[in-house]
């Protein structure tokens, strides 16, 4: 019969790789995205040398461009509280291996 120490082992080992596999699966998707985004920098920059200072745009246009950069921005906010989430998750899971490989207690700091 297997252990409390042996069952939480293969559950972290489990989810690790359940974790690779994840990542295995999405790899390309980053390179799609990045060339949406150059592609939508050129058309960024072709619509800003079109457009003077004095031009008068129907409602609509502006409407579609201010979407644009609310999308944009909504991404990027995402994408920078992620970074943020990942970092602080990495962190916890190092702190469980470990505390499961040297046989300590799992618990996490109560300044968090």
């Amino acid at each position: 019969m297997k252990t409390t120490k042996d069952i939480i082992r293969q559950f972290i080992k489990e989810e690790l790789e359940a974790i690779r596999t994840n990542e295995a699966e999405h790899k390309g998707e980053g390179s799609m995205a990045r060339s949406q985004l150059a592609r939508t920098g050129e058309i960024s920059n072709m619509l800003e040398e079109m457009i003077g200072d004095d031009t008068n745009l129907p409602e609509w246009v502006e409407s579609k461009i201010t979407k644009a950069q609310d999308y944009l921005s909504s991404v990027l906010n995402y994408m920078r509280g992620e970074d943020l989430v990942d970092a602080g998750d990495a962190a916890r899971e190092m702190k469980a291996q470990a505390a499961v490989l040297n046989r300590g207690p799992l618990e996490e700091d109560s300044e968090q």
